[in-house]
């Protein structure tokens, strides 16, 4: 990780401008009409907190500590994720897939941590793989704080990143309708608290959900004929209305495993953008898939994380790495993706259709009574 953080070093940072403005907003003369004010801001108001709080203790070299904790992330979601599928291989070899898993995500993570310093996603990501090991391993934490803890993480998470509300679907994994109950009470009153002080304060807060963004060639949304000079209004409502939808509906059916992937790719679906940093989060919702499904061969050896390998794959962008010559000395693949947009939309449309297909067509898991039977293989 440390390596590929290194190497998306230059350039780096690339939005860390709008933590450190949108922080300087938050805690300035804007305060709370700081989304009315700056509806370019899709960043939750705990990932502001955050780079404000790193901006007023390590000043100018904040950018560069976000993006030092930030490679961090990675190894800990693995760890996090490590053993959710059950024990399925004996000895070093149950390790394996997790150790495929952290390399294959390493590049795509450093382009998300270090490249793009996105913060939010970061916290996002890091608070829903939390939430996974916890509802995995419920005996890390007492009986009795599960429900709230795992409340509190999906709303940190939503509070660092409104696409994270796909995860809230996965408090219905939790054993009882009281547990059930309290964690869907925290969420709430975790995301209200986060979120509704803006828009009493501001209804133009409400902005934010039309955000002056361009659509993109290469996005879905461009493919399926939506050519308008910025995004619809309908657009951001749709994915945080469908997201959790579909990731709800795949718990219910015992289909646990593909609930953040089937999410992300309702969220992707409708995204006006194609940025390569969307690729860490697909990286980690596919992980999670391959790692609680995990079987192992003939021979006892657990089965590569075939998923997480494509998806790596399917949203690289493969100018990254010569990123600040992407349009001067483009050749050979990364020419063809800058020349050819509806293409990688096309290919990233087969993706989407695959993931969502595989999701509902797997079979359903009769055993979800306990959060580590709905869990386990």
């Amino acid at each position: 990780m440390a390596g590929w953080g290194l190497a998306q070093a230059n350039p780096s940072g690339i939005s860390w401008h709008f933590f450190r403005d949108g922080a300087a907003a938050l805690f300035g003369e804007a305060g709370l009409h700081t989304y009315a004010q700056h509806p370019e801001l899709q960043i939750g108001p705990l990932s502001l907190a955050v780079a404000g709080g790193l901006s007023l203790v390590f000043g100018a070299s904040a950018q560069a500590v976000a993006q030092i904790l930030g490679t961090l992330v990675l190894p800990l979601i693995a760890w996090l994720l490590r053993g959710i599928g059950g024990r399925t291989a004996d000895g070093w070899r149950r390790d394996v897939p997790v150790w495929l898993v952290a390399a294959i995500g390493a590049p795509a993570w450093g382009v998300l941590a270090v490249r793009w310093a996105h913060l939010d996603d970061v916290l996002a990501l890091g608070c829903i793989a939390a939430v996974v090991r916890l509802l995995a391993e419920p005996a890390v934490v007492r009986a009795s704080t599960q429900g709230w803890l795992t409340g509190l993480l999906l709303a940190a998470a939503t509070a660092s990143k409104p696409w994270a509300v796909i995860a809230v679907p996965l408090l219905l994994l939790l054993p009882g309708a009281r547990l059930r109950i309290a964690s869907g009470v925290t969420v709430v009153a975790g995301t209200l608290a986060a979120w509704l002080p803006f828009v009493l304060a501001d209804s133009g807060t409400l902005s934010a959900l039309s955000p002056p963004v361009a659509i993109d060639p290469s996005s879905m949304l461009w493919l399926a004929g939506v050519h308008a000079e910025v995004v619809p209004s309908w657009v951001r409502t749709a994915q945080l209305l469908l997201g959790p939808a579909v990731a709800a509906l795949l718990v219910l059916t015992g289909r646990w495993r593909f609930t953040l992937l089937g999410g992300v790719a309702v969220r992707l679906a409708l995204d006006p953008q194609n940025i390569a940093y969307y690729a860490a989060a697909v990286v980690v919702a596919a992980a999670v898939a391959d790692l609680a499904g995990t079987r192992t061969t003939r021979r006892g050896w657990p089965r590569p994380p075939w998923r997480t390998l494509i998806a790596a794959v399917v949203w690289w962008q493969p100018f990254v790495l010569d990123y600040p010559h992407r349009f001067t000395e483009a050749t050979g693949l990364a020419l063809w993706w800058f020349q050819n947009p509806t293409a990688v939309a096309i290919v990233h449309a087969v993706w989407i259709g695959g993931v969502l297909g595989e999701a509902f067509w797997t079979p359903l898991n009769p055993r979800r009574g306990r959060p580590q039977d709905a869990l386990s293989p």
